[in-house]
């Protein structure tokens, strides 16, 4: 019984690391698209210009101090993953394993391993942003672009070293919100739809509704007409009867 729970909360542990990694591997993505907006943005400010515009090179500054802070958040992340990496395999050795899983034990060095090169691509992205900060500030842009571009190395070595049935699924992830965004989308836009079907639905039976009582006003007419066609057809009768000097007499033979 004791070995079935020792299993399931391995397994348990594993996916939390695999989620937790999951996690950082998607906010290396998000920085490392930040940062190559920002680098698009820098390379189009003008090089060297006479007069050159403080206002514009110390809002892209502050962006990429902005940039920099959480790129050392993320490494922060990382280095806690490592420590709690390395505490699990030193719990893992307590635990009497002798010798240990040495599958399991081989994974966990290479997620330790994979974890300490993210660690250090982060930190000189860290150090690349901050210089490109401070060139933006003197109103050096090839200079700030340069340390950019190398900021967007070290982010995208740092996403590279996860693994790729990881970057499979974090693929898979983001196709799924994006369809999922679609579908929400698509309800919304039928959504307004409706109420404007609906008014000319409305219009149309309040076209139609005026014709019921000018047919109930034909039925009347058509009644009167026939009186009158039956009052005419007499009088004429009558006056045959006056040209002609004879009424029909009844005789009793």
């Amino acid at each position: 019984m004791k070995d079935i729970l020792d299993q399931l909360k391995k397994q348990q542990e594993q996916q939390k690391q695999q989620q937790q990694q999951q996690d950082l591997a998607e906010k290396i993505k998000k920085l490392l698209e930040r940062q190559t907006e920002l680098a698009g943005q820098t390379a189009q400010l003008p090089q060297n210009p006479p007069d050159p515009k403080q206002e514009d090179f110390n809002q892209l500054a502050e962006q990429q101090q902005t940039l920099r802070k959480d790129t050392a958040d993320v490494q922060t992340e990382a280095q806690q993953m490592i420590q709690q990496q390395e505490q699990s395999q030193a719990q893992a050795q307590q635990d009497g394993q002798t010798p240990p899983d040495p599958d399991a034990a081989q994974k966990m060095e290479q997620n330790r391993q994979m974890l300490e090169t993210v660690n250090n691509e982060l930190e000189q992205a860290t150090q690349h942003q901050q210089s490109a900060a401070d060139q933006l500030h003197q109103t050096q842009p090839q200079p700030a672009l340069e340390a950019e571009n190398a900021a967007i190395e070290n982010l995208q070595k740092a996403l590279d070293a996860f693994p790729k049935q990881q970057q499979q699924q974090q693929q898979q992830q983001e196709q799924k919100d994006q369809q999922e965004q679609q579908n929400q989308q698509q309800e919304q836009q039928e959504q307004q739809k409706q109420p404007e079907q609906q008014p000319q639905e409305d219009q149309q039976e309040q076209q139609q509704e005026p014709k019921q009582p000018q047919e109930e006003m034909q039925a009347p007419d058509a009644t009167a007409q026939q009186i009158l066609d039956e009052e005419r057809r007499r009088k004429e009768e009558k006056q045959k009867e006056r040209i002609g000097g004879y009424r029909p007499v009844e005789r009793d033979w």
